[in-house]
């Protein structure tokens, strides 16, 4: 929360601090996916020990979405079918939202709309990439950095309706309108909590550098790309909301140039991204 008589610094620290661990479940899910040498088993025995995650991992398995032709009742199995990416996303996922639960949300950024904004991010990152580059592979990842992008908006609690009327006011960006008001952005708190909860390289820059994209580390900087086009998709073409009313012409371009997307290829995943996101939220259970 913001507090006036705070420097900044510790505005953000004071929040952070005050964000819950990660579920001693998410933590070891993460750890065990990040091992090439990791066995569907040794993720199966700590995925058992919470039922919610069990229950969720088994039901998505068997779901329309993967259109089995038996049921699956094997936890081992169904991680086996899933991917380690599909059952780490999952875990994540519900890890972030009963943190999230437990903290203040600013009122003027709506719950529902947010997550809309933020899980439609992910499957534009995901599609456009999949148009330029043609792989699957990185579905999860994406999904994962979308849902996590803006998470330090949240610092800024009530005080984001100054945000939001600044930025409407004088037609710039939220990410803009923060920087004129506080002197920090939503990209630096976002980041602190990816660290604190010990997020890979690749998400922490999905998270830190989405708006600058050039101060994203080389190796991830065309992830870090796709999720920031995808973020000016779901804003300009309203899929939830973030509060940003007025997305960069200047930014768009500059990434549509960095990721080689054309604007063809920019407006053609439109066909097909209502469906996507909507599995998405079934995927998540968001």
């Amino acid at each position: 929360m913001i507090v006036d008589n705070k420097s900044y610094k510790e505005q953000i620290d004071s929040f952070v601090e005050a964000i819950p661990e990660l579920s001693v479940t998410a933590s070891q899910v993460v750890e065990i996916c990040s091992r090439i040498d990791s066995t569907p088993e040794e993720l199966s025995q700590v995925v058992s020990e919470d039922s919610v995650l069990s229950e969720h991992v088994l039901k998505l398995v068997n779901s329309a979405y993967y259109s089995l032709v038996s049921e699956v009742t094997s936890l081992t199995r169904a991680i086996t079918m899933l991917g380690f990416n599909t059952v780490k996303s999952i875990t994540l996922s519900k890890a972030v939202n009963k943190a999230v639960a437990r903290l203040n949300f600013p009122q003027i950024l709506p719950m529902d709309g947010f997550w809309r904004h933020s899980i439609s991010t992910g499957v534009a990152a995901g599609m456009l990439s999949r148009v330029k580059q043609g792989s699957t592979t990185q579905r999860e990842d994406f999904l994962i950095c979308g849902l996590l992008h803006d998470l330090g908006k949240m610092a800024f609690v009530e005080s984001y309706t100054e945000v939001i009327s600044l930025s409407e006011h004088t037609q710039i960006t939220p990410v803009e309108a923060e920087r004129e008001l506080y002197g920090f952005d939503h990209q630096q708190v976002g980041l602190k909590i990816a660290r604190k909860w010990q997020f890979n390289d690749t998400i922490r820059n999905c998270i830190g550098f989405h708006h600058e994209v050039d101060r994203s580390e080389e190796v991830d900087k065309i992830q870090t790309a796709f999720l920031a086009l995808g973020d000016v998709y779901a804003n300009i073409y309203d899929l939830g909301y973030a509060g940003n009313f007025y997305p960069s012409e200047t930014e768009l371009n500059n990434l549509l140039s960095l990721t080689g997307v054309s604007w063809a290829e920019f407006r053609s995943i439109g066909k097909d991204i209502e469906a996507e996101v909507l599995k998405a939220g079934v995927f998540l259970q968001l």
